[in-house]
C-alpha cells in the first residue's frame, strides 16, 4: 500500500510529459456567467403581509412566475402544482384535484393576498381552469396563522393576478397539438 503512494508522484509526472495538454489546461481558466432566468423581482405577501423579500420571509414559499408557466406549458393550476416544491396533487375526477403539504390536504387559498372563504379543490373544478391569468403563483409551506386564523400546518397558495401596465392593448396568442386529443 505504501508503495503505491510513493510511486503516485511518478505517474502524475510521466502523465504530464506524455500530455502536455493537461499541464496547459490547469493554467487557463475560462468565466462562467450564471444568471437567474425565473427570478421574483418585487417582495411577496403571502407569508407575513410585510412586503419581506423570498429571502427575508421566515418559512418554505415556491414562487412559479408567468415566464415559467408560459415556458413549461402549464395549462392548469394542478400542472403548476405538480412542479412546485413539496406539494403533491391528488385527482379526484377528471374535473377536480385536491393539494396536500407536509402530510396535510392544503385548504388555504388567496387571490392577491386576499384569502378565499371557498376551496378550490371540492367546488367546481377550478384547479383546471387556465393559469394565463396569473403574474405569478406562490406556494408558502408551512402554518398560516398568522394570514388565515387557526390554520393548518399545510401550506397557502396565493394566485397573484396580471395587472395592465401598458396604455396600448398588446398580448400574445399560443396554440398547441399533440396526441390524445390535446389541443
Amino acid at each position: 500500500m505504501k508503495l503505491r503512494f510513493k510511486l503516485l508522484p511518478l505517474v502524475v509526472a510521466v502523465n504530464f510529459a506524455l500530455n502536455p495538454s493537461l499541464a496547459l489546461a490547469t493554467e487557463q481558466t475560462e468565466k462562467i456567467t450564471v444568471r437567474g432566468v425565473y427570478a421574483v423581482g418585487e417582495n411577496i405577501d403571502i407569508a407575513t403581509r410585510l412586503g419581506l423579500s423570498l429571502r427575508e420571509t421566515p418559512q418554505s414559499v415556491s414562487v412559479m412566475t408567468a415566464q415559467r408557466i408560459k415556458d413549461q406549458a402549464f395549462d392548469s393550476l394542478a400542472d403548476v402544482a405538480v412542479s412546485a416544491v413539496g406539494i403533491s396533487v391528488k385527482e379526484v375526477d377528471n374535473v377536480r384535484n385536491t393539494f396536500q403539504a407536509r402530510g396535510f390536504d392544503i385548504e388555504n387559498y388567496q387571490v392577491d393576498g386576499v384569502p378565499l372563504a371557498w376551496s378550490l379543490a371540492g367546488d367546481s373544478g377550478e384547479t383546471i381552469t387556465d393559469v394565463s391569468i396569473y403574474e405569478r403563483i406562490e406556494f408558502f409551506r408551512g402554518a398560516t396563522g398568522l394570514l388565515t386564523g387557526a390554520g393548518d400546518p399545510s401550506a397557502s397558495i396565493n394566485l397573484v393576478r396580471k395587472k395592465a401596465d401598458s396604455a396600448e392593448l398588446e398580448g400574445y396568442l399560443n396554440t398547441s397539438i399533440g396526441s390524445w386529443n390535446k389541443r
